[in-house]
């Protein structure tokens, strides 16, 4: 009887021995799973910021404007003004600066005509951009599809602190289409 006792005794002990290293060895395995998970967090966190560093303007363009004047820049005919070869334009006039940060913080709204072909659309302002965000989107705008082969020579690039200063003004997108037709002698 004793002989039989500490069998089962040892045969118990040996089980709980198993359960135990079973339990380790799954407590070990999630252990590793979540140390694994971290790094693939972290190492897409980094990724992911240093792309977001890398081309700021393109990914905000990408969520913000490309639905209307497209991936490419081109617009679309009688809605949306193409950026791509208009941008520089723009920029090269006097108070051109001034007028496409505007565009972007009031919007735009009433009838324009960029090389012979009329634009009815109606631009909403993304004013709900932070002030290095519309730079961002207004750099990349102006330095995208062979619009950088066209700036001025002594062009500099759009600053937030300019986009901070045109904050805050009473205008609303009608009155950024007056300053076009300013920009433009159209009356």
């Amino acid at each position: 009887m004793k002989l039989r006792m500490r069998r089962e005794a040892w045969l118990v002990l040996g089980m709980l021995l198993v359960v135990v290293v079973l339990a380790g060895a799954i407590v070990y395995s999630m252990y590793l799973f979540q140390q694994r998970q971290q790094a693939a967090q972290a190492e897409t966190a980094t990724t992911t910021a240093e792309s977001t560093d890398a081309m700021p303007g393109e990914q905000r363009y990408a969520r913000s404007c490309a639905a209307c004047h497209g991936v490419d820049g081109t617009g679309r005919r009688g809605s949306f003004p193409p950026l791509a070869g208009h941008m520089p334009d723009l920029v090269a006039r006097d108070g051109g600066r001034e007028y496409i940060i505007d565009v972007l913080l009031y919007g735009l709204s009433g009838p324009i005509e960029i090389d012979g072909v009329a634009y009815r659309g109606f631009m909403a302002p993304v004013s709900r951009l932070d002030d290095r965000e519309i730079a961002d989107v207004l750099n990349h705008s102006l330095h995208a599809w062979g619009n950088d082969e066209q700036l001025p020579a002594d062009f500099e690039s759009i600053r937030a602190d300019e986009v901070a200063q045109r904050r805050g003004r009473q205008m609303g997108p009608a009155d950024v289409h007056e300053a076009r037709a300013a920009l433009f002698d159209e009356d």
